[in-house]
């Protein structure tokens, strides 16, 4: 099997290589020659997506709690101010830097000076149906979401002294917390949504929602968010998701670059044990321009990669912006990044063959 494997990464490796070769000479045979802008001056390119769509410009943006959201809010601000759009910002009684969070979002929370803005990036509680109000019809909605374990320990440690759930926890202790979580956590206390389901809430949920009709209550939660929601990006694959959000908008790559802010130290970080508990969570690019589904694939414990190799997965980012950069097909970029995963995911297997 091995063999096999090997065999079919040879061969996707050399079509990619010929696609690659195949699309330069034909894309450089073509370009009209340019006084101004000769074409051997690689700072002068500018690679616009392959649909050759005008850009997208307004964008709702939700800005999770602890997700590399202040990085994607970074990044739009940028563009906003490089194209001189409108973006909306909070009002005085919402202390300027969020939309009087946790409450739900109302248009009131906006600067009364507003303009109808092409963009909106501050944390808020999602609130479709006022959004709507505020925003362009054809806005594109976004957000990120973080893998929760990693998540709740960034809560934890950054909300301490502001969540009277955190602060009853003795000595800060995480594994406290975890112990009784009921002992320390009120349902009704003010910043209680950084304790418990903070995403949820966040995307506008119940995080208190009861046992008796949870499960549906989850299903029906989450394919509303699915149809709102144009890409749901994910904080372990980031750069992977920025790919998605390139296309969905049809920016150039110089708009999706970015310096990661709000960042604390590693020493600074609760160690928590890797479990190979959670299911595998991918993106997953389907045709040239994706609604950047969420797909999460239960796989049988015995054939989830260790936490060795789950970081492993992360290479795959830098993968995918090579090949974005060559604007291969995407069917290429499917069968190569399969067989990383797959590679990856069975490795165990192979080692105990």
């Amino acid at each position: 099997m091995r063999k096999l494997f090997l065999g079919l990464v040879a061969i996707t490796v050399t079509v990619s290589a010929v696609l690659q070769m195949f699309y330069v000479i034909t894309r450089y045979s073509t370009m009209k020659p340019n006084r101004a802008f000769p074409i051997s001056r690689p700072s002068n390119y500018s690679h616009r997506s392959s649909s050759l769509r005008p850009k997208h410009t307004n964008v709702a943006f939700l800005k999770t709690h602890k997700t590399a959201s202040s990085t994607m809010q970074n990044l739009l601000h940028r563009f906003a101010e490089r194209n001189n759009l409108t973006v909306a910002l909070p009002n005085e009684a919402c202390d300027f830097y969020q939309f009087c969070y946790p409450r739900n979002f109302s248009t009131h929370f906006v600067h009364e000076h507003t303009l109808e803005p092409n963009m909106i990036t501050s944390h808020m509680r999602f609130n479709l149906a006022e959004l709507r109000r505020l925003m362009p019809n054809n806005t594109k909605y976004v957000t990120i979401l973080r893998e929760p374990g990693s998540m709740f320990e960034s809560l934890f440690s950054y909300y301490y002294e502001i969540c009277p759930s955190f602060k009853r926890v003795p000595n800060g202790s995480l594994e406290a917390f975890f112990d009784n979580p009921w002992r320390y956590y009120r349902p009704d206390e003010d910043e209680s949504m950084y304790a418990r389901n903070t995403l949820t809430f966040d995307l506008g949920g119940d995080k208190d929602r009861l046992e008796v009709d949870l499960d549906e209550y989850a299903q029906a939660f989450v394919a509303e968010i699915e149809h709102i929601f144009s890409l749901v990006m994910i904080t372990e694959h980031f750069d992977e998701s920025l790919v998605l959000f390139r296309h969905l908008l049809s920016w150039d790559v110089e708009d999706i670059l970015y310096v990661k802010l709000n960042m604390r130290t590693p020493s600074s970080k609760q160690g928590l044990q890797c479990q190979n508990t959670f299911p595998l969570v991918i993106l997953t690019r389907v045709g040239a321009l994706p609604s950047g589904v969420l797909i999460t694939n239960p796989i049988p414990e015995s054939y989830l990669p260790s936490c060795e190799c789950a970081h492993a997965l992360f290479s795959i980012a830098a993968t995918c912006l090579l090949m974005e950069m060559f604007a291969l097909y995407s069917i290429v970029n499917l069968a190569y990044l399969s067989l990383l995963l797959l590679q990856t995911c069975f490795q165990k297997s192979w080692e105990a063959a």
